[in-house]
């Protein structure tokens, strides 16, 4: 579902949709990074990490994540941009266990937690 403030870029919900966050209850169990990447696809956004490889890893947001486009971009839920797409993104979390209903048919989903932004990709990408 997209929203549209007014004067405002058109948000829209990220799929697949994760768990809804509150502050100190992050933990870290994995770290991960790439290009995000992302596309509209019925009506949701999915955004990927690509390494330098071009292999795809799905990534999936906290609940009150959301996108826009032209640019690209995720929104934290303080409004707050929090990853451009093209930019080299790492994220903190932990995979999705094979056949979790989340996945979307996908084998490798990362459940993002935290995010930071690079400007330059580390020196192996």
């Amino acid at each position: 579902m997209a929203t549209n403030e007014q004067g405002a870029r058109r948000t829209f919900r990220l799929e697949p949709e994760g768990p809804e966050l509150s502050p100190g209850t992050i933990g870290t169990l994995a770290q991960g990074g790439g290009r995000l990447v992302g596309a509209i696809v019925n009506g949701s956004v999915r955004t990927w990490l690509m390494d330098a490889n071009g292999q795809l890893t799905l990534v999936m947001w906290p609940g009150q994540f959301r996108a826009r486009f032209d640019p690209l971009e995720v929104i934290d839920n303080r409004d707050e941009v929090v990853a451009r797409g093209g930019q080299f993104v790492t994220v903190t979390g932990g995979f999705l266990k094979l056949g979790d209903p989340r996945s979307l048919g996908y084998d490798c989903v990362f459940a993002a937690w935290q995010v930071s932004r690079s400007r330059n990709a580390p020196e192996h990408e």
